[in-house]
C-alpha cells in the first residue's frame, strides 16, 4: 500500500496488526481495502493530524483534501479543522465504547463541551464530505432526535421502576 511508506512507527504498527489479523483469519494476500477497513478508526484521525501535515496534506497544497472529501463545503477547508471534527467523533466513540455518559454532550478538548445533538450534526455532515448519497440515507432512517429527546426520560423511569424509587438516578 502506497501509504506504508509514509506512516509513523504507531500507525505502522496498526497497519502491521491489520495486516496480521487478516491473515490469521485466513485472507492470504489482504487487499488494501481490506487492510482500510480493518484499521481502527483512530488509526484514521491520527492521518488527519498534525505530525501528518507535511508529509500528506501539503505536498499538492490541498489536492489530497479535495480527494479524501470531494464533497467538503468552502469552510472548514484545512486540515486541522478536519481532524478537530473527526477526532471529536473518535472522542464520542470512545465515551460510549467505555459507558460513560454522553446525554449532556463531551469534552473534546479543543473544542471544549460540545452537545450530543451537535455531535450528531457534525457526524451527519462529515459523511456527507465524503459520500452525499450515505448522507442522504442515514437522514431518511435517523432516530436520533427522537431518542435523545425520550430515551433518558425512558431508561430514568425504567430504572426507578425495576428499582428501589427512593435511590436519584444521578449518574446517567
Amino acid at each position: 500500500m502506497w501509504l506504508r511508506g509514509l506512516l509513523e512507527l504507531g500507525q505502522l504498527q496498526a497497519y502491521a496488526k491489520a495486516y496480521l489479523h487478516l491473515s490469521r483469519a485466513g485472507t492470504k494476500q489482504p487487499t488494501p481495502d481490506q487492510i482500510v477497513a480493518q484499521l481502527a478508526f483512530g488509526f484514521w484521525t491520527t492521518i488527519l493530524s498534525k505530525p501528518y501535515h507535511h508529509t500528506l496534506w501539503t505536498p499538492d497544497n490541498t489536492a489530497l483534501v479535495k480527494a479524501v472529501f470531494p464533497y467538503l463545503p468552502p469552510t472548514p477547508n484545512n486540515r486541522n479543522a478536519i481532524h478537530q471534527r473527526y477526532n471529536d467523533l473518535r472522542l464520542l466513540r470512545n465515551r460510549v465504547m467505555h459507558h460513560e455518559p454522553i446525554w449532556k454532550g463531551i469534552n473534546t478538548g479543543k473544542n471544549g463541551f460540545v452537545a450530543l445533538s451537535d455531535l450528531h450534526s457534525h457526524m451527519i455532515e462529515e459523511i456527507g464530505w465524503v459520500n452525499p448519497i450515505a448522507r442522504t440515507s442515514i437522514e431518511v432512517i435517523d432516530r436520533f432526535d427522537n431518542v435523545l429527546d425520550t430515551g433518558k426520560e425512558k431508561i430514568e423511569r425504567g430504572l426507578r421502576d425495576r428499582f428501589d424509587t427512593s435511590i436519584p438516578v444521578t449518574s446517567l
